[in-house]
């Protein structure tokens, strides 16, 4: 498979933007959000089965956008890290 230009971009945002893990992302939003809550009034997040957190669910809708890989790779590399 060949690496583009776009596609190492891209590689490169998404290791900036998870080498910390949760508090990486948490650390780039505002101190007041709530994403518990609004992940619950939207009802983006209202079950909690695989995805325990709005947290977990924001990194894997980072990883869809940013990698632009299938769904089934991003479910793969959360089985993988534990989301």
């Amino acid at each position: 498979m060949k690496c583009s230009t776009k596609n190492a971009i891209r590689a490169t945002t998404f290791r900036e933007l998870f080498a910390e893990g949760e508090q990486g992302i948490l650390l780039r939003l505002p101190a007041n959000i709530d994403l518990e809550a609004m992940a619950t009034e939207t009802k983006a997040l209202l079950r909690h089965r695989e995805i325990k957190s709005a947290v977990g669910l924001l990194r894997m809708v980072f990883a869809y956008a940013i990698c632009d890989w299938s769904l089934r790779m991003v479910g793969a590399w959360c089985a993988i890290i534990g989301i």
